[in-house]
């Protein structure tokens, strides 16, 4: 099974692009004796002078708001853009930040991008002058949505969305078919 994955951005740098798609599948997939998945990214760039083709495009260094920002791109696909704060996602869009980041966490964002949440409980104690004490608990050290940096891609990731994928779109013939649309808001696909 192949999953595209539609993806959409802003970022100018091709060179990163390039490198964080390269690093999502190589991360994103799994095979055992019966079947093999992967994920594979579509990317589409939307120059900035095309989101903002009203002219109300901010100036370098503004602060963006991302909501409005999300809004000026096609449905349809996931979103990688800049502007955040922190790295973080937003419904499909992961919104880069200023700090830098391990490979490993750009994948495990991913992660959310296709529909899987957090595998961790993370906590914070006060302790005053000498700071916060933060505990974490793992639901799954094996899995990368809960060990991020030992983690990783498991069969019931795929699984699950293969499960969605048959659950919406009814086979006649069980086995995979060429090119089928996943009916979420951004699609994927499945071949």
């Amino acid at each position: 099974w192949t999953f595209h994955v539609p993806l959409f951005t802003d970022i100018e740098d091709r060179q990163f692009v390039e490198e964080l798609k390269r690093i999502i599948e190589s991360t994103w997939q799994f095979a055992n004796s019966t079947n093999a998945y992967r994920v594979e990214i579509d990317i589409s760039y939307f120059s900035a002078d095309r989101l903002y083709a009203a002219g109300d495009r901010p100036a370098r260094g503004d602060k963006v708001d991302i909501t409005r920002h999300l809004a000026r791109f096609p449905a349809g696909g996931a979103i990688l853009t800049t502007g955040g704060s922190t790295t973080h996602v937003r419904d499909y869009a992961i919104v880069l930040g200023p700090h830098p980041m391990s490979p490993r966490v750009l994948a495990h964002e991913f992660g959310h991008v296709l529909g899987f949440r957090d595998r961790y409980v993370r906590g914070y104690k006060n302790l005053g002058k000498n700071g916060f004490q933060v505990m974490e608990v793992v639901a799954d050290p094996r899995d990368i949505m809960g060990a991020i940096a030992e983690g990783a891609v498991l069969s019931h990731h795929f699984s699950r969305l293969a499960e969605y994928y048959r659950k919406q779109i009814p086979l006649a013939n069980p086995l995979p078919q060429p090119v089928r649309t996943l009916p979420t808001t951004r699609s994927l696909t499945a071949s």
